[in-house]
Formats: C-alpha cells, structure tokens, sequence
C-alpha cells in the first residue's frame, strides 16, 4: 500500500509530464505537470483530443489505435491549442499498458514541449536557404 501512496505522491506532484489514458481513450488521468502544460484540468479525453491540431492523414487516436495492435510503443509530434489560444508544439512518447494476460487496459505517455527546438530549427532552416541563395543564384555583376 505504501508503494502506491508514493506512485500516487509522483505522479500528482513530480516534475514529470505524462497522463494515463483508458484504452477507449475517454478517460484520462494528468500529473500536475501535465495540466499545467496543456492548460486542462479535466479528465474528459475528449477535451483533450480536441486541442490537437495533427499534421498529415493521421490523428492522435489513430497513433493510438496503431500501438493497440502491436501492443508497443509510439512517439508522435503535434500542435497543441490551449484553452487560452495558444499554440505549442508536443513531442508524445508513450505505451501500451496491458493486464496479466496481456490484454491492452490503458496508455501511459510523456509529454515534451518542443516549441522552442521547432522553432529553432524553422529558423535554422530560413537561414541555410538566405545562406545558399547567392551560390545558387550568381550575380552577373561579380562574373
């Protein structure tokens, strides 16, 4: 009982950012690090799934859905919209969690906000292009 007073005491109160997650996705439980990055308070996923602004054809669920079939583990970047409008950017890693007979009952992931390393690296990358134009593209007045 002891063990999970201290599970407990971590995941409410330590520097960690993760949630566990049912495995029909409707319930979610957020560390306080977490909720303070997201904004959210509530433990309806839906709210949660909502904020996600996924690029390409998949979205969260779907990542989700994947890991469920191979029972493994996921990693995944996405836009993240805050109730206060603003945007950031989450790098998700997460598992599968499975009972004793290796049936799926949950996920349990970490949440990183990687805004600024995006930002970095778009910024990186608008500067290799400004840095390559004049080799690309000579200037007759220099010939």
């Amino acid at each position: 009982m002891k063990d999970r007073a201290v599970f407990a005491e971590l995941f409410n109160n330590g520097p960690f950012c993760y949630y566990i997650m049912d495995v029909d996705m409707s319930n979610i439980q957020m560390s306080h690090a977490a909720r303070s990055l997201t904004g959210l308070n509530s433990e309806d996923a839906t709210q949660f799934h909502a904020c996600i602004e996924f690029e390409g054809s998949n979205s969260h669920k779907e990542v989700l859905q994947s890991a469920l079939v191979t029972l493994g583990h996921f990693k995944t970047s996405y836009r993240f919209k805050k109730p206060d409008g603003q945007i950031i950017t989450i790098e998700e890693r997460g598992m599968v969690i499975t009972d004793e007979t290796k049936s799926p009952t949950g996920f349990v992931c970490t949440l990183t906000d990687t805004t600024f390393q995006e930002k970095l690296k778009e910024d990186f990358q608008a500067a290799l292009a400004m840095a390559k134009f004049p080799l690309e593209h000579p200037s007759p007045f220099l010939s």
